[in-house]
């Protein structure tokens, strides 16, 4: 130990030691609860010591600074040939408590950095670089200038923990150090989110998925030809059918597949987007048919957000287990919105449908995604899908499909909530 000399006796002084004040950055302060209700609250002095490790300098009273347990003789200044107090140490050294709210402050600007990109996309125009817009430098620097603060912190806090001690001076330190380890690998996933890298996949998988659909739509059209001829015609061949009837079959699954993967990954990218980079929201829009991105961009960044994150690029009914004919019609023929019965993957399903013959109405359509995603409860049917089949010039949402009936329920005397 280059500082310090264990205690022989209270008052002994060994002047062969070092400055303090040189190694003053190395030393921590830390505020733990005794172990006995007649010290109180304790300032804990810790110091690395290479390579032994951190040491306990001395534990003090916090109401007077009085020493409880002191492990090694008060520091000797050699310049000025003085033995300093323990209170003179405790200034010079690193408080983390200080350090805790300074990490809380960098925090709270880096979220106000953020707030700051999301309003700056509602008037973005598409013209430069999102990465480039000034909030998103800013933004970008606030969440490095925390996550390396963070980092130093609980490493810190890490080497220094007493044994048998927690931290839990002025409410429940532990509770709020556990906090921010989670925010913690938050801020590692911003930093090493590669927007880039993610709209690449996004695009291979969506190229995908066409070729998916491209095949199927072939061989309907190659069915719906072998299906012309009557049974009594001499070009009528039923084993053709029945081939292109198990290729179909085949060609669904892989495209509901490959949809599926389109969306999960498009989801979970949108998610990391408006978590840690919205400036990407804009690119992931543009992957939407044109008409699709006028409507997103019509609405507020979290508006897209939420769409963003159920919304399907590629579906259309002709990706469901039955045509749009075989489907059952739920709906009084007078409704405003057709409901049709069907399945998906094997999994019964309800689509309801709305009109988009213009862009008002697909706008309207967003919308009506919008307030479906708001509506998260367990008396409300989630939307799991949504998607505008612009072939049948209509928006779809897609439910889960359940038993119950609301009509033959209350019809057989359900009484309601």
């Amino acid at each position: 130990v280059q500082l310090f000399q264990p205690v022989e006796s209270p008052h002994q002084i060994d002047r062969r030691f070092g400055d303090l004040v040189e190694q003053a950055g190395q030393i921590i302060s830390i505020k733990v609860p005794s172990s006995t209700d007649e010290e109180g609250n304790l300032v804990v002095l810790r110091m690395p010591v290479v390579p032994y490790g951190w040491v306990t300098l001395a534990e003090f009273r916090e109401e007077d600074m009085s020493c409880v347990r002191c492990y090694f003789n008060r520091p000797y200044d050699r310049e000025s040939e003085f033995q300093m107090t323990w209170g003179r140490v405790h200034r010079e050294a690193l408080d983390l408590d200080s350090w805790l709210t300074e990490v809380g402050s960098l925090l709270g600007e880096l979220s106000e950095a953020q707030e700051n990109v999301k309003e700056a996309l509602q008037h973005y125009d598409n013209s430069s670089d999102p990465l480039a817009l000034p909030s998103v430098v800013a933004r970008n620097a606030a969440r490095s200038k925390a996550t390396d603060k963070l980092v130093t912190f609980l490493s810190l806090l890490d080497d220094t923990k007493l044994e048998g001690k927690s931290w839990k001076f002025d409410g429940d330190r532990q509770k709020q150090v556990d906090v921010l380890r989670l925010r913690l690998d938050g801020l590692k996933v911003g930093t090493e989110f590669l927007a880039s890298e993610k709209i690449g996949k996004l695009k291979e998988q969506r190229r995908n998925t066409r070729d998916h659909l491209q095949k199927v739509e072939d061989i309907q059209h190659d069915l719906k030809k072998a299906r012309r001829y009557d049974e009594d015609e001499d070009d009528y061949n039923p084993e053709k059918i029945q081939k292109l009837e198990r290729k179909l079959k085949k060609a669904k699954t892989d495209a509901q597949q490959a949809e599926k993967d389109l969306q999960k990954l498009k989801a979970e990218t949108s998610k990391l987007a408006s978590e840690h980079a919205p400036e990407m929201l804009p690119a992931i829009a543009s992957l939407f048919q044109k008409e699709i991105k006028q409507a997103l961009n019509n609405l507020k960044n979290v508006s897209q957000a939420r769409i963003l994150q159920v919304f399907s690029m590629d579906r259309s009914l002709m990706s469901y287990d039955q045509t749009r004919e075989d489907m059952k019609q739920m709906s009084k023929p007078q409704a405003r919105h057709k409901i049709l019965e069907g399945s998906y993957q094997g999994y019964p399903c309800v689509l309801k449908f709305f009109d988009t013959e213009n862009h008002s109405s697909i706008t309207n359509f967003m919308k009506e995604v919008v307030l479906h995603e708001k509506l998260k409860s367990p008396l409300v049917v989630e939307l799991q899908a949504a998607f505008v089949d612009f072939s049948l010039h209509a928006g779809v949402l897609h439910f889960k499909r359940y038993k119950c009936d609301m009509h033959q329920w209350a019809s057989a005397g359900g009484k309601t909530i």
